[in-house]
């Protein structure tokens, strides 16, 4: 199943997106700031659980030449800048038939890949979130064996406080932000042919949209910036909208949620529902 995709672009949420968005996470010292602090850190693909996340390659044999010189031409501008329309013309040809060449060594396609993939995990961060409440899978999977917590996000609060403190810090990053696309590995995504914020929010949701359909259970809806000048960014506290505290949480960390969420966040744990698999989630004054 393919999901919806809006806006990837754009300066405000719509009707379209969702009013909350849930992180299942264990209770470590990275949750502990951003409950504290308000500290929302980007990780690079790398640090994901998936290995293929955000490594959807374009497809260079199905590009025409038109395309393949286009590309070329972005690729190498610094080199062609100083260079006549016909000069460059006839340099770009020249590269792409050294890149065609040198394309039928599978060490260089390998090499091309790697150095790729290497300048996306530097340049791109992933915040993931998923859309399901209540999901005993991502309870096992993220929250520690339902030994963590869940962090309730409001998210247009959360889009706007990080728009006004990339602003703050004048930061040259955009935000990209919508649903996993579970469809299957996409076929022929053409290489980059223009460097235009519109065109590069299309072509990054294509590229950092996609996962493989055994990851449908999270319903994840991601935010994306590129590129990651700052990978930890301050948001305000008005962001989180609840905390709840995994069925199994240990006494001291629910005593240190307390701590922490006291006059600030309202806290909720999660409880087994008798003689069914579901969780309901009650304020701890009526625990």
């Amino acid at each position: 199943m393919s999901s919806k995709q809006e806006n990837w672009i754009g300066n405000k949420p719509s009707s379209s997106d969702p009013d909350l968005l849930y992180k299942y996470c264990q209770l470590d010292s990275n949750k502990e700031r951003l409950l504290e602090n308000g500290e929302i850190y980007f990780p690079a693909p790398s640090e994901l659980n998936d290995p293929f996340d955000c490594r959807v390659s374009p497809n260079y044999s199905d590009a025409t030449d038109r395309e393949m010189l286009t590309y070329i031409g972005l690729m190498q501008s610094e080199r062609l800048k100083n260079l006549s329309i016909v000069d460059q013309h006839l340099e770009k040809k020249k590269l792409l038939k050294q890149f065609w060449e040198d394309w039928e060594e599978e060490n260089f396609r390998k090499e091309h890949f790697e150095k790729r993939y290497s300048g996306i995990d530097k340049s791109v961060g992933v915040l993931s979130f998923s859309k399901n409440a209540k999901s005993n899978a991502l309870w096992g999977h993220y929250g520690n064996s339902h030994k963590g917590l869940l962090v309730v996000f409001n998210f247009k609060n959360l889009f706007e406080s990080l728009h006004l403190q990339f602003q703050k810090e004048k930061l040259p990053t955009g935000l990209f932000y919508g649903n996993a696309d579970y469809s299957g590995y996409p076929k022929g995504i053409k290489p980059i042919q223009k460097k235009s914020p519109l065109y590069l929010g299309y072509y990054f949701k294509k590229l950092y949209s996609y996962k493989s359909p055994v990851w449908e259970f999270e319903n994840e809806y991601r935010v994306v910036s590129y590129p990651t000048i700052e990978r930890k960014i301050y948001v305000s506290p008005k962001c989180i909208r609840e905390v709840i505290a995994g069925v199994n949480i240990s006494d001291k960390d629910m005593k240190k949620l307390k701590q922490i969420c006291k006059d600030k966040y309202t806290l909720k744990q999660s409880e087994l529902i008798e003689e069914s698999f579901e969780l309901e989630y009650k304020t701890v004054q009526e625990i």
